[in-house]
């Protein structure tokens, strides 16, 4: 067996994505280290497990390489599967499933109709960007909003939860420039 890894037992969606996962590693030509990948096998195999998760966590001896092969077989799925829709709706994106690397979070911005805004503006922006940290400048722009948001929970009564009470009184107050 040696060179080989056996699906024998997996359900069949689960053998097709580990297979997937491993076609796309290698297009991105990452490698795959054989035992550990028998390792993740035999796991996913007596857990019964019927679909890769990335929040999988490997038991046991080498559990942060099983661990890490795992979330990555399991992130290249989930990137096919490609429901931006869904993803655009969380707090935290998961890029993969927009065709990037790494994530995106908007837990910083307290208020919602501020941090709808942002991530349709996101939304929009994100496939203008290439190169290996596309979201890099995106989650620059996701901070500053974090922090005037910040500023507006701390400096109105309301809270800044009021889009339509807000006026320049709050943006030069935010940028230090009021009288």
């Amino acid at each position: 067996m040696r060179g080989q890894v056996s699906l024998l037992g997996l359900p069949a969606q689960l053998a097709a994505e580990i297979l997937f996962g491993l076609r796309q590693r290698t297009r991105d030509g990452r490698t795959t280290r054989l035992h550990v990948l028998r390792a993740v096998v035999e796991d996913l195999r007596r857990g019964e497990v019927t679909s890769l998760d990335p929040r999988w966590q490997a038991p046991g001896p080498m559990a942060r390489e099983k661990g890490q092969l795992g979330r990555s077989l399991a992130r290249y799925v989930r990137a096919a599967r490609g429901d931006t829709g869904t993803e655009a709706a969380a707090d935290v994106w998961d890029l993969t499933v927009f065709g990037s690397p790494g994530r995106l979070t908007f837990t910083s911005i307290r208020q919602q109709w501020l941090r709808d805004a942002v991530k349709f503006w996101a939304a929009d922006e994100l496939p203008r960007h290439r190169g290996q940290r596309p979201h890099a400048r995106i989650q620059r722009v996701i901070a500053a909003a974090g922090r005037l948001s910040a500023h507006l929970h701390a400096a109105r009564s309301d809270h800044g939860e009021l889009p339509a009470a807000l006026g320049r009184r709050d943006i030069e107050s935010f940028l230090g420039i009021g009288a």
